[in-house]
């Protein structure tokens, strides 16, 4: 640290925040970062324990330039701390991210210029309110010049009950089960309030939880029911095809198969009806070609002395080697039903 208070350091690496206990492996989109020209430096994201204040840089990664108060008291504390007493303090973000995007297991994506592998979780257009300095760090990756600080990134809950309560239905829109562990992040912030403030939040947050809840519920029935009508209308169409009759029974076997077992089973009653329906077409075909040959019993002697001769040659085509003109036209007769 400079004897004019001012520091630097990065207080994001932009690399991925391994194995976080709520988001899984986490990052943040640079590209899609901001934050106010000016911007504070504060203890433990405290907003009255003001450290000092700094610039924040974006490119690979997010750099702060600041000063460090020489009038407020967490100011001189922080001060002391590192440069008299090196005292091994980490930088902390503050973000609030204005979209979230939720990898499933295995699932890929790069940013930062590093690949993030599901489960996961990228926030993008992210605002950054401040940066703290905090004992607890989690991203080994970062580094500053002059304090020799890691990094650790927080997402720190609003006090205010009423933000509380847009955090948590935004969540719950997208995750009902990230929602969940915001609301008990919340009671457990509110064991520093009084006890009858305690009690509103928790019972606040119970009701609302039973409200999405049910909504939930609502929408997932929904759901289930569209779905159950659209795996009806492919079974009829195909049991059409194949002379099968769709009873209830039928249907309550094909609603309760998992997405995956559907898929299976249908595509082979799918493969089954179109092989059906080619044999059918094709005996049809050979029908009516063997009814144009044939003839019928309307024919005069002359229409079928032609049919008997076309009939042969084509025999005698068949097997020239084997078959004389005489067996051959003996053979026509024969598959034509016509007496010599």
């Amino acid at each position: 640290m400079n004897e004019d208070r001012s520091f630097e350091g990065v207080a994001y690496s932009g690399g991925i925040i391994k194995d976080h206990p709520f988001w899984g492996n986490l990052a943040f989109d640079i590209s899609t970062m901001s934050a106010k020209k000016s911007i504070p430096v504060l203890k433990n994201h405290d907003m009255d324990k003001i450290i000092g204040s700094g610039k924040l840089e974006f490119n690979d990664a997010v750099r702060i330039k600041g000063k460090i108060s020489a009038v407020t008291e967490y100011g001189i504390e922080a001060f002391n701390l590192i440069k008299e007493e090196d005292f091994p303090m980490q930088e902390s973000v503050y973000i609030e991210p204005a979209s979230i995007v939720t990898l499933r297991n295995g699932e890929k994506m790069e940013v930062n210029g590093h690949e993030i592998v599901g489960p996961g979780t990228v926030f993008k257009g992210g605002v950054i309110k401040e940066v703290s300095l905090t004992p607890l760090g989690a991203d080994s990756e970062t580094s500053t010049t002059i304090f020799n600080l890691k990094e650790e990134i927080n997402i720190p809950m609003e006090e205010k009950m009423n933000e509380d309560m847009k955090k948590f239905t935004d969540l719950f829109s997208d995750s009902p089960e990230e929602a969940f562990k915001f609301a008990c992040q919340c009671q457990e912030k509110a064991s520093e309030a009084s006890e009858d403030d305690k009690q509103k939040l928790i019972d606040e947050l119970n009701a609302k939880v039973d409200e999405l809840t049910k909504a939930n519920e609502a929408l997932v029935a929904n759901a289930k029911e569209k779905a159950s009508l659209e795996r009806s209308e492919k079974i009829k169409k195909v049991f059409s095809v194949l002379g099968i009759t769709y009873t209830d029974d039928l249907k309550e076997v094909y609603d309760n198969m998992t997405e995956e077992s559907f898929d299976k089973v249908f595509s082979g009653l799918q493969s089954d009806a179109q092989k059906l329906a080619e044999d059918k077409s094709k005996r049809e075909k050979e029908l009516t070609s063997f009814q144009e040959v044939k003839g019928t019993d309307t024919d005069t002697d002359e229409e079928k002395s032609k049919k008997v001769f076309s009939l042969a040659r084509e025999l005698r085509e068949k097997s020239p080697t084997t078959l004389s003109v005489a067996a051959s036209l003996q053979e026509a007769r024969k598959q034509l039903g016509i007496e010599e």
